[in-house]
């Protein structure tokens, strides 16, 4: 059988006119996907742009060089998050460069001594603690275990078995005439001990009746965190009681204020439910009179968003911040703590009409106070002196005052609650006249700066073992001069080029992970 011929399709005959409208078609396709793709490519570089200077250039720039060493900002916010636990602080930012900066004068300085941490037992510690192996972690890790090699080793040799050591006696008083009181005292037959475990004002003195035992040079410097004892010690005759000795660094848990009272109000804790109309609120009354509890009440029904949720509670009050007619049931004396009021109508508290249940939960006198806080009751005597012959409160607070926070504002220490402070303050602010200035009361909570030394040097030895817990500390100590050194070295080329905005843009970073 012949195969049957397959009819072929005439061809298609495009006219000039047609030939001519296709070209111009296929042209004009082109130039619009040469535009989209001129246009794609421009988003595209642009955002890469964008990305490189808004992103990549900030995290990758140098931000602290420690001689040969650069740190990116990158490596600086996982630094911050590190100590930061994912909420670093201004303060914490500036602690970090000096962190950052430390650690690697550390590696340098040790391996110009030879020592070295492998990187092996680097991931290894790392792994143990569940942290990443990453530059920012290895280089914190290695600096930890950099110091304790250094001291287990390096120092290890500085420091020596035998040396010469003092038993000391010591106790720390306020001022130089208690020195002088105390050592009469001793002179007269009182026990050195019993009166230290009395008196000092220093913790490690006063815990051991004043007996430090056998120290090397150095030693004391560590335990007391002052080094007049032991200069002292390492520089008297065995067997002598000192003169006072001054003591301007040495910290102390005691001081003395001298305060006074610029005016006193009384405030009041409050909480509150918001209704509608009376009639509901003497319903909702009615159930808290017969026991039903305030705080379920008041998240149930109360139309006052800002404390439903808070079992009512509307803050304190003092009587210039409400109305009269929250006032004249809060501020009534004569209104046991836990009466809850008649419902009380006020469109004064943003509540555009309405009415309130309201209960006081407590009322407490407060008092605005200046205060000077002074390191020993002569101290306060002589302050107090000036202030009588008609000195400037606020002004001496600033000269002379410990009080930190305070002292800048001129002794101004806000609005004190009753019960808040001891006994003898207390009795103080609420029980004196306005405007008169209070004799020196000693206060114990409050650290102040300063004070006198009564140091005896027991004995000596000029080459007694030195215990194993003072070798530590002696190594210790030698590895934070050390450490100092290399920070005082001029030969050390330290660089930090983040200022507050960088640093600023870091803490955000670090925040937002």
């Amino acid at each position: 059988m012949q195969p049957v011929k397959k009819t072929q399709k005439p061809q298609r005959k495009f006219t000039k006119r047609q030939l001519a409208r296709w070209q111009h078609q296929q042209k004009r396709r082109r130039r619009i996907f040469l535009g989209l793709g001129i246009f794609i490519a421009t988003v595209l570089i642009i955002t890469g742009v964008l990305w490189y200077f808004n992103h990549y250039q900030p995290l990758h720039r140098t931000v602290i060089r420690v001689n040969d060493a650069s740190f990116s900002m990158d490596y600086y916010i996982r630094t911050l998050q590190f100590y930061g636990e994912g909420q670093p602080s201004s303060d914490l930012a500036d602690e970090v460069v000096t962190l950052i900066q430390r650690n690697e004068l550390i590696r340098q300085g040790a391996a110009k001594l030879g020592i070295g941490i492998s990187r092996d037992m680097i991931d290894e510690e790392l792994r143990s603690r569940g942290l990443p192996l990453s530059r920012y972690s290895r280089d914190i890790v290695n600096s930890e275990m950099l110091m304790n090699k250094l001291q287990d080793e390096h120092f290890e040799k500085e420091v020596p078995v035998f040396i010469e050591q003092r038993h000391v006696m010591a106790m720390l008083l306020e001022s130089e005439s208690q020195v002088v009181e105390v050592r009469a005292r001793i002179e007269a037959g009182e026990d050195f001990g019993n009166l230290a475990g009395e008196l000092s004002l220093e913790k490690v003195s006063a815990n051991e009746d004043g007996d430090l035992g056998w120290h090397p040079k150095g030693a004391l410097t560590v335990l007391l965190g002052t080094s007049v004892v032991d200069e002292h010690a390492f520089s008297s005759e065995v067997g002598t009681l000192s003169e006072p000795v001054h003591d301007e660094e040495i910290i102390k848990d005691m001081g003395y204020w001298i305060v006074k009272v610029l005016e006193r109000e009384e405030e009041a804790a409050v909480r509150g439910i918001l209704l509608g109309n009376e009639e509901e609120a003497q319903w909702v009354r009615d159930k808290l009179i017969d026991g039903k509890d305030f705080g379920e009440l008041a998240e149930a029904l109360s139309e006052h968003e800002g404390s439903k949720k808070l079992d009512g509670y509307l803050g304190s009050w003092t009587p210039g911040e409400v109305s009269p007619a929250f006032a004249e049931f809060v501020f009534n004396s004569e209104i046991e703590i836990g009466t809850v009021s008649e419902p009380i109508f006020d469109d004064t508290i943003a509540t555009e009409g309405g009415y309130w249940l309201i209960e006081v939960l407590e009322r407490k006198e407060r008092a605005n106070v200046l205060g000077i806080l002074l390191g020993s009751e002569e101290e306060a005597q002589w302050t107090k002196g000036r202030l009588d012959a008609g000195e400037d409160f606020s002004e001496l607070a600033k000269e002379f005052s410990q009080h930190e926070w305070s002292k800048e504002a001129g002794g101004d220490l806000g609005w004190l609650k009753r019960g808040k402070e001891n006994l003898a303050f207390d009795e103080f602010l609420f029980d004196s006249d306005l405007e008169t200035v209070s004799e020196p009361i000693r206060y114990d909570t409050f650290s102040t700066k300063g004070g006198y030394w009564l140091i005896k040097v027991v004995d000596k030895d000029d080459n007694r073992q030195v215990d194993d817990s003072y070798r530590y500390l002696l190594k210790a100590r030698a590895l934070e001069e050390w450490i100092e050194s290399l920070w005082n070295d001029p030969e050390n080329k330290i660089e930090n080029y983040l200022d507050a905005d960088k640093k600023a843009w870091a803490i955000q970073q670090a925040i937002e992970g």
